[in-house]
């Protein structure tokens, strides 16, 4: 089982010596955030949500929802109590 062990650790470390050796020459250094999650892209909105932003800054007022049947549950919806309402707040209803 060791010796089994040796052979596969050595053959998959001889496999990445040429990949490792390519990056060396290319400078060694490269810019991590290719490799992670792409940038926040911008929350998609419902069309309700575009609808009611009438003063499309991203985030809808209590003025805003006023004319929304669920208005009258504004304060539940605004879970981050900033008197406003996200595109997830909103879609969380």
């Amino acid at each position: 089982m060791k010796y089994t062990t040796l052979v596969l650790f050595l053959t998959l470390s001889s496999a990445a010596a040429p990949a490792l050796a390519d990056h060396r020459e290319q400078g060694g250094s490269h810019d991590h955030a290719a490799h992670s999650a792409p940038a926040a892209a911008k929350p998609t909105v419902s069309p309700t949500f575009a609808a009611l932003d009438k003063d499309k800054d991203g985030f809808l007022s209590k003025a805003e929802m006023a004319k929304h049947p669920m208005a009258a549950h504004f304060g539940m919806m605004d879970t981050t109590k900033d008197g406003k309402l996200s595109p997830r707040e909103f879609s969380s209803m």
